[in-house]
């Protein structure tokens, strides 16, 4: 039994799986069988013994493959969703804030750039309410208490935000619940409206609330 257990030691990393004890199990099984005399009625000689057991040794291959395989595969699939995933994330054309415990683990380079920081690194661990100016906390608050206990998303706000370099922007942002190792934690989407306000106060110039043509 000694190449069977060395397979499943390579093919599942030096855990005593199903398909091991599986193994010992049969060659047990057909071991006490010879004994007792049960095969005597059935061959007269140890050939049909040694033919049962080899069958049994390629069926149990055989499923110990079948098992590797779906592993293998399923692992495939969770790798190729988590690559997609990332670079959804990454390459994102809006601003993306990944916190947990109410601290900043991930963001992404849309992120890095709207809150002027240098790096990824530079918000990594910063407090999510680090980045809120101090108008919005309280409401801020209430949306992440939103998310954590009813799972339910943010609906778009404008608020204000602070940069790495203390400046404010204006921004829209959407916030959704996220589950990472079994920890809810917030997913928050915004994007500068800076442009937008710009445009908004020069059509006021020149259409001032309640002129009359």
């Amino acid at each position: 039994l000694l190449p069977l257990f060395t397979f499943c030691l390579f093919r599942f990393g030096g855990k005593l799986t199903f398909a091991y004890i599986l193994i010992e199990y049969i060659a047990s099984l057909i071991g006490i069988t010879y004994n007792l005399g049960i095969f005597s009625n059935l061959a007269k000689d140890q050939d049909y013994i040694l033919l049962a057991f080899n069958l049994s040794l390629v069926v149990t291959f055989f499923i110990v493959n079948l098992i590797y395989e779906s592993r293998r595969k399923a692992l495939k699939v969770i790798k190729e969703s988590e690559r997609k995933y990332k670079n959804l994330f990454e390459e994102n054309p809006d601003a993306i804030i990944i916190h947990f415990d109410m601290k900043i683990k991930f963001v992404n380079k849309e992120a890095v750039k709207l809150l002027e920081a240098n790096n990824a690194d530079e918000l990594l661990e910063k407090p999510i309410l680090g980045i809120v100016h101090p108008e919005f906390t309280d409401i801020v608050k209430k949306r992440i208490n939103n998310i954590l206990k009813s799972k339910r998303k943010n609906e778009l706000l404008e608020e204000k935000f602070i940069t790495n370099k203390g400046n404010t922007i204006d921004v829209e942002a959407a916030a959704y619940p996220i589950e990472i190792d079994n920890k809810i934690g917030g997913q928050v989407i915004f994007r500068s409206i800076l442009k937008r306000k710009a445009i908004e106060k020069e059509v006021i110039k020149i259409y001032p609330i309640g002129r009359v043509k």
